[in-house]
């Protein structure tokens, strides 16, 4: 049985920043996950995402405001909010111009939070790997779609960027074998029709 490794990760933080109480002055419990889907754009349209659908969930190169950006960030800071700050969604977020200073701006109003970045990679080099990091960026997860001779490549720009291993994360996305994508499902709220992937639909929901 194959487990995804983020289970035991995002596990940790949970038992460490949520279930200790993380508002200091009513011990209520916050979120574990703050996702931020900073541009309406996306280079790729795969089956497993809603952007798969022109009609649906179409392209649109619209980018969050720095207004917007700001509020959320110190809003976050003045909460003393300290778990996963993730640059992901159904867009690419390398394709923001402003990354970088949008990392650092949340590195400085959360100095203990996890910021996280979800990528295809597409955009990414050694330059921009070593940009991300400087801003303050915790880990990045590069996900794989064209197939295993990508790992070489992507291994071979964190070693030339001086990125340590346990922060840059790849994730097998490509067709294997047994026709699965590397991931165990993601059906993104119905999104997704089982029998395309020859899966079928399941006798009961889980």
């Amino acid at each position: 049985m194959w487990i995804d490794p983020n289970v035991d990760r995002k596990g940790s933080i949970i038992k460490d920043n949520i279930l200790s109480g993380h508002n200091k002055d009513d011990h209520s419990p916050a979120f574990s996950l703050f996702e931020l889907n900073i541009t309406g754009f996306c280079n790729r349209y795969c089956k497993f995402c809603p952007r798969s659908d022109k009609k649906v969930y179409p392209n649109r190169k619209e980018f969050i405001s720095d207004e917007l950006y700001s509020k959320i960030i110190n809003e976050l800071g003045a909460m003393g909010y300290n778990s996963i700050i993730a640059y992901s969604g159904f867009s690419e977020p390398l394709f923001h111009k402003k990354i970088e200073d949008m990392i650092q701006s949340a590195r400085q109003s959360c100095p203990e939070a996890r910021i996280e970045l979800y990528t295809n990679g597409d955009a990414l080099n050694e330059k921009k790997l070593a940009a991300l990091f400087a801003s303050g960026l915790s880990s990045v997860h590069i996900s794989l779609y064209d197939g295993p001779e990508q790992i070489e490549k992507f291994s071979e720009m964190r070693n030339k960027a001086g990125i340590k291993v346990d922060q840059f994360i790849l994730r097998k996305r490509y067709p294997t074998k047994n026709g699965g994508y590397g991931l165990i499902f993601s059906n993104r709220a119905g999104m997704v029709n089982p029998e395309f992937f020859g899966t079928g639909r399941l006798p009961s929901p889980l």
